[in-house]
């Protein structure tokens, strides 16, 4: 199906290709195992096709910005998530995120009517950044 190796330690690209995977045979909500829900999503927020995040790393060169998918939900029939798996079958593995949110970012500008950016999805690691956090 996709065009390359995967080498067994990039276990970002293997998460990627299975997450688009899945949206498109059942779409709903993908959640990272490290990610938390603070509040549920609205019938407004259930209404768009597919939903993503900008990314919050630095790390969309050359690219104005990267997409992060570890929070998104869409409809299973979104156009989409087709765009995105064509978009994986020519694997770039010299770059690490290239692919999986680099890419992204270049689809959502040819197009933007297919993915709803919410920056409220941001995902941060929440061990990582524990002294910003503010509990309720």
């Amino acid at each position: 199906m996709y065009e390359g190796d995967i080498p067994s330690w990039w276990a970002a690209l293997q998460s990627d290709l299975i997450r688009v995977d899945l949206m498109i045979k059942y779409g709903g909500v993908y959640t990272d195992t490290d990610a938390i829900w603070v509040k549920p999503l609205s019938i407004e927020e259930r209404r768009y096709d597919a939903v993503a995040s900008y990314d919050w790393v630095d790390w969309s060169w050359p690219f104005p910005d990267s997409v992060n998918f570890g929070i998104s939900y869409g409809k299973r029939t979104a156009p989409f998530w087709r765009i995105f798996r064509e978009s994986m079958r020519r694997l770039r593995n010299d770059i690490h995120g290239f692919t999986g949110v680099m890419m992204p970012y270049k689809l959502l500008e040819k197009y933007p009517h297919l993915l709803r950016i919410d920056r409220h999805l941001q995902v941060t690691n929440f061990l990582v950044n524990f002294s910003t956090f503010k509990l309720c």
